[in-house]
């Protein structure tokens, strides 16, 4: 018997899935419940049933999981910003390293006796980017993130994960729109540096703005420390205020920064993560490293202080226009950088014959692809350091690696985006080779 839609149960939660959503079952099938915390016992309504689990929602508690908090945003249960607000650190940490080490388990097939080990830090003020979506609500002007699974704007006052003078930089973005009753702009992007000196605004519009020197003026009396403002059309930019381009720092090394760079949003937790990947990597000056899916060029010209030469590829041509000159800016010349695909141009690059010492991976969340990861086995490496952000394609590419001759020797994960499920990993992969 299957559970009927619209009916309330009694379950218990006792896991957390992927999304933050609590875990039970009911008759007999897993059900995915909103507002669930393992360890609650509590009365669900069904609201859909698919073919092999259900999805409900927590009516009330029978008796609450002693990992329940009370959010402190007042947006929590509505705004999609967050997913785990409403349990204790501590288990949305011990989750995440699950995450980790449940892939790596059941998708990579790797005998993993210890969770992997996660590093966390400030869980407030920590991303120095938010791209805030704005849309009207009986006339009026909204700014804030989309609700839940929806495009419906939850107005977000002061967002406890992002700057402390966003709100005063959205409030003066309203201000703007309630006095001219502007319509054309749909987002405000803000990206911070680390320090707190250079702040950059990106708006994207539909149409002609009135008055941009109002609007300018709204905005950088807002926050002192706005450098840079920018009017987005549908690609096409143009800086109405200050620069194009600021400037933050990792691991001492200056990087310049487009609105449109990849550059990670928790700059503590960033800094953690690239020493780890340094660390893995092993440099001593002699290696050669190829760096794929290397961005606007970061841990590249990292990696570059410690190695004999690194290569980096990356498809963006924009990001790698950032990369050649962040390495230059830092003066670092044993970098190069190419803009092409990773699976068109690394199998050329090894059938060229470069056989890089260390190979770094770094890909989006779909991971890498079967011609790239044929390649780098190929270019036989003693080293495979793989940096993801998604724990189902992490287990799945380093299963294929791990069946090309190497071994995982270490993995850990990082706390990069707290309140939410979402979880970083850095892993290393050791060739095994007979004789050493």
């Amino acid at each position: 018997m299957i559970p009927e839609i619209n009916k309330e149960y009694e379950t218990e939660v006792t896991g957390v899935s992927s999304d933050g959503r609590g875990i039970g079952r009911i008759s007999g099938m897993t059900v995915f419940i909103s507002g669930g915390v393992p360890g609650d016992t509590a009365r669900v309504i069904v609201t859909s049933v698919k073919k092999r689990f259900a999805e409900g929602a927590v009516l009330s508690l029978l008796s609450p999981s002693p990992h329940r908090r009370t959010p402190q945003c007042p947006c929590a249960g509505r705004c999609g910003g967050c997913q785990t607000s409403h349990m204790s650190r501590e288990l949305e940490l011990a989750s995440k390293s699950d995450r980790v080490t449940q892939a790596l388990k059941r998708i990579g097939g790797f005998d993993i006796s210890e969770p992997v080990p996660i590093s966390s830090g400030a869980p407030q003020r920590c991303r120095n980017k938010a791209v805030y979506k704005i849309s009207f609500e009986n006339g009026a002007p909204v700014c804030g993130f989309f609700e839940n699974k929806s495009h419906t704007v939850a107005a977000a006052d002061d967002c406890l994960l992002c700057g402390v003078y966003d709100k005063d930089v959205k409030n003066a973005l309203l201000s703007y729109i309630r006095e001219t009753g502007c319509r054309n702009i749909s987002e405000l992007f803000i990206r911070r540096s680390s320090n707190g000196a250079q702040t950059m605004l990106a708006l994207r519009i539909s149409g002609a703005l009135p008055s941009v020197p109002r609007l300018v003026s709204l905005l950088t009396a807002a926050d002192k420390s706005v450098v840079s403002v920018i009017l987005d059309a549908h690609g096409k930019c143009e800086t109405v205020f200050g620069q194009s381009l600021i400037t933050d720092t990792l691991l001492g090394l200056e990087f310049k920064i487009s609105h449109k760079s990849f550059f990670q949003v928790n700059h503590e937790m960033t800094e953690r993560l690239y020493a780890q990947v340094l660390e893995y990597a092993a440099l001593t000056g002699s290696e050669r490293v190829l760096d794929i899916y290397c961005g606007i060029g970061t841990i590249s010209l990292c990696a570059a202080r410690s190695a004999k030469s690194v290569t980096g590829v990356e498809i963006v041509p924009d990001a790698v226009l950032n990369a050649r000159e962040n390495a230059a800016a830092n003066g670092i010349e044993n970098a190069v950088f190419f803009a092409d695909s990773a699976e068109n141009i690394v199998p050329k690059l090894i059938d060229a014959g470069e056989r890089p010492d260390v190979v770094i991976l770094d890909p989006p969340r779909k991971g890498s692809d079967g011609a790239t990861l044929g390649a780098v086995l190929k270019a036989e490496p003693k080293r495979i350091v793989y940096v993801s952000c998604d724990p189902a394609t992490l287990a799945r590419d380093l299963k294929l690696l791990s069946g090309g001759g190497y071994s995982l020797t270490s993995a850990r994960a990082y706390d990069m985006f707290p309140r939410t499920m979402h979880v970083e990993t850095v892993c290393l992969m050791s060739r095994i080779c007979s004789g050493e």
